[in-house]
């Protein structure tokens, strides 16, 4: 009993240390941005996570389902990664356009949109219609019904 008493002094009476200045450096350091490609590989997206998130965040209540913890009050995932800022970079220059956010963001990275580039692709190339002017197929046909019945 005295050995346990004695042992319980020494470890309670001992302070909490730090790691040495390189390990927090190291723990301190910010994340690696988060990239996202567009489908063309014309344009990235840049986010900069949060490496660290506040312990109120992490202790909000979280609805367990299937081995996923969901946040009720945003039907997220709890402890979901997220960026405070975002920069679209294009891609051959290099030139970037910083996004404005509301201040304190919480943003997910996004997703690209693949119908661009679809109907980019899909677009006809521009010819001369039956009334003079040149515009895409679906407007010409509709010009040349147009020009039919006023003729």
């Amino acid at each position: 009993m005295l050995l346990f008493l004695s042992a319980l002094v020494y470890f309670a009476a001992e302070p909490y240390r730090k790691p040495p200045a390189p390990v927090m450096d190291i723990l301190n350091a910010p994340a690696t941005p988060t990239l996202s490609l567009s489908p063309t590989r014309a344009y990235a997206l840049q986010g900069a996570p949060v490496r660290h998130p506040p312990i109120a965040e992490l202790a909000e209540p979280m609805l367990r389902l299937a081995g996923i913890r969901i946040n009720p009050r945003t039907n997220g995932l709890h402890n979901e990664t997220f960026n405070t800022t975002l920069t679209l970079r294009k891609i051959p220059e290099g030139a970037e356009t910083k996004v404005t956010l509301p201040l304190n963001p919480k943003m997910s990275l996004g997703r690209w949109s693949t119908m661009a580039t679809i109907s980019h692709s899909l677009t006809p190339p521009r010819t001369a219609s039956s009334c003079g002017s040149a515009t895409p197929r679906p407007a010409r046909r509709a010009k040349s019904k147009a020009c039919a019945s006023t003729a």
